[in-house]
């Protein structure tokens, strides 16, 4: 609990939906599936361009995440596979090519979009597992920790 209630996060995207959550949300929950700095960039700076119209006094709170596969053999086609699977109802040539932008497969990379998240101004990245194999918490932990 804390005073004042829940933070309260919109999935919005689009600037119709962004200006809607600009008049009652603390913030905004996006979600890039190739954890692209620019798309993060880009939905944060809507949402404080929305929250500035609105006349909001307070800044939004910019979450975003992407799918992530570490600590496994071929983290790569794990992450392409899940993803696939994930964005099925999308019909299998559009899921498969959304699944392509994937990247968050090693500790490099990933160590490399949550620099880009931060830059962008990100305030929270949720990392959704593409795998269920525990050593996927071990390999992300390790790479949290390692930041500065």
């Amino acid at each position: 609990m804390q005073p004042g209630g829940p933070i309260i996060l919109a999935g919005a995207m689009g600037p119709k939906a962004m200006r809607r959550a600009a008049r009652w949300a603390d913030g905004i929950s996006s979600f890039s599936i190739p954890g692209d700095a620019e798309e993060i960039a880009k939905a944060g700076e809507l949402a404080d361009r929305c929250w500035a119209e609105t006349g909001r006094k307070t800044t939004p709170r910019k979450v975003s995440g992407c799918f992530t596969a570490l600590g496994v053999t071929d983290a790569s086609e794990a992450l392409h596979s899940f993803t696939a699977r994930y964005l099925g109802f999308l019909g299998p040539d559009l899921a498969d090519t959304v699944a392509a932008s994937t990247r968050a497969s090693s500790p490099e990379v990933l160590a490399g979009i949550l620099d880009g998240a931060e830059r962008a101004g990100c305030d929270e990245f949720i990392l959704v597992p593409a795998v269920t194999d525990l050593n996927f918490l071990e390999v992300a932990s390790e790479v949290v920790a390692a930041r500065p």
